[in-house]
């Protein structure tokens, strides 16, 4: 039996809606009530009872209709048990702490366990083959289950009663079949076989941020991206009438081939400026600023988005994270203390340190302020430069520089990974190996704030080269050498 196209198409729209239901309503409430409201998880415990109970039946009814159609004579498929309220907790609290703005993907992501439940357990009851179908833009992961093929069930399939691997902001889903030969309309296992068998490494981390990287190796093999006019409907849809003017900027930006490999995969949303990793959502709006691009917000959070996608690149060097994450334990050992990423790579990191070590004395004169302040325009254009001494100098709460973060933010990596799990001594025992004057815990921990910093320089250069003009100048003109480590790690 073969499952059309128009008919896997019109199932998944029915499960997205109800996902997409969920989440919208349970951010209408924490828009009412906030984050700290007493009934938030016996409200997403309802939201994920009263929905996962929907996507279940749905899941079941495709169920059936697929084993009637193959000849099959079989119970009725019987509906997943949707979330507990100790399970939702756990979701949600631990959502609370990662990354608060996205409650609402957690119970969505909970309603499309359900599905996903339903599907897996009624084919280990029936024997029944089971596929991971992807749909849309798909990110490599789904990508790697998808390699999988067609596997016969087994209690493997499932974790502690759960299907595995489900996430928000996904459409792909599992199918199941009863036939020698079961097809899915559109859905090719061999293609998906030939992709992550071709991608190098030796683990499936490896070979997934492979594949995350792929198109982006073109980009500095070939040049194909680059050459690619850009242009991004998920961006369209955002930006509206302003949509045009940004297009024009990144299609005359050296930036343009990053764009074209990882600017469709993010979701698009108006908000205070932010990035988050964990469902690659960017929250934009546009700036009102004499001296800066109106998209320079957008630009920067884009920035951290490319950051965290592209993984660990071919031909950078990680030494200084590797020792960190020897020393430093994360609970089970199972998480890093700190992700690989471009903007903690050894060149970049080195190149930053070196930029703010040249501008340290006219920090401590003060004669930084003089000069970067010296016209409106020209403090809001160096926001980029402020913000990084600000993450080495403490120049926000000191009143020397009115742009950056404050010590609150550029301190959490110091209290959230390390501090918080023990890991004092661990990553005062590795900067002292790697040369750094580590001799008491407020010099590691004055240490341990260039990673957030570097993340931020990163997505600040990435900005200034997008939007171009004086963001670019004084980039250039000020951190040199973080701007030329930039341009080497993206192909520029």
């Amino acid at each position: 039996m073969k499952i059309s196209a128009k008919g896997w198409e019109n199932y998944i729209n029915k499960l997205s809606d109800l996902e997409a239901i969920a989440g919208a309503t349970m951010q209408k409430y924490i828009n009412k009530n906030g984050l700290e409201a007493n009934g938030l998880i016996d409200y997403a415990y309802a939201l994920a009872t009263k929905y996962g109970e929907a996507s279940g039946a749905l899941a079941a009814e495709m169920y059936d209709a697929v084993a009637e159609a193959s000849g099959k004579i079989l119970p009725a498929a019987e509906i997943a048990p949707t979330a507990t309220f100790w399970e939702t907790s756990v979701a949600v609290r631990g959502t609370m702490i990662n990354q608060q703005s996205t409650v609402p993907d957690t119970v969505s992501r909970l309603v499309k366990q359900t599905a996903a439940d339903t599907t897996l357990k009624n084919a280990l009851r029936d024997g029944a083959k089971f596929a991971w179908i992807p749909h849309g833009e798909t990110c490599a992961f789904c990508l790697m289950l998808a390699a999988n093929g067609w596997q016969n069930i087994s209690k493997r399939a499932l974790k502690n009663g759960h299907a595995e691997h489900i996430h928000p902001n996904c459409n792909c889903e599992y199918a199941i079949s009863f036939d020698e030969n079961p097809q899915v309309e559109g859905y090719d296992p061999d293609y998906y076989k030939k992709l992550y068998n071709g991608a190098e490494g030796k683990t499936a981390k490896d070979k997934i941020n492979y594949m995350r990287r792929l198109k982006y190796a073109e980009v500095r093999g070939r040049g194909e991206n680059a050459v690619i006019e850009w242009a991004s409907d998920n961006l369209a849809k955002a930006l509206g009438s302003e949509y045009e003017g940004f297009k024009k900027l990144v299609n005359e930006s050296p930036n343009k081939g990053l764009y074209n490999q990882y600017s469709e995969e993010a979701i698009y949303k108006k908000g205070e400026g932010r990035y988050s990793p964990y469902s690659n959502e960017i929250y934009f709006q546009l700036v009102k600023k004499e001296g800066m691009d109106k998209y320079s917000t957008l630009a920067h959070e884009v920035g951290h988005m490319f950051d965290n996608n592209m993984g660990r690149i071919p031909g950078l060097e990680w030494n200084e994270v590797d020792l960190i994450n020897q020393k430093c334990i994360i609970g089970s050992g199972r998480r890093q203390a700190l992700v690989p990423l471009p903007s903690n790579s050894d060149v970049f990191l080195k190149a930053l340190r070196e930029d703010m070590e040249a501008l340290r004395p006219k920090v401590r004169d003060k004669s930084i302020r003089d000069e970067l302040l010296e016209t409106t325009a020209k403090r809001n254009a160096t926001h980029g430069i402020q913000d990084a001494l600000d993450g080495f100098y403490s120049t926000y709460d000191k009143y020397i520089l009115p742009w950056g973060h404050g010590d609150r933010y550029y301190n959490r990596a110091y209290n959230h990974r390390f501090a918080s799990f023990g890991n004092e001594k661990g990553l005062k025992e590795a900067f002292k190996e790697l040369g750094y004057d580590a001799s008491n815990q407020a010099k590691t921990k004055r240490l341990s704030r260039i990673y957030e910093t570097a993340s931020e320089a990163w997505a600040n250069i990435s900005s200034a080269v997008t939007v171009g003009g004086d963001a670019l100048k004084y980039m250039k003109e000020y951190m040199p050498k973080s701007y030329e480590a930039y341009m080497r790690i993206v192909g520029g």
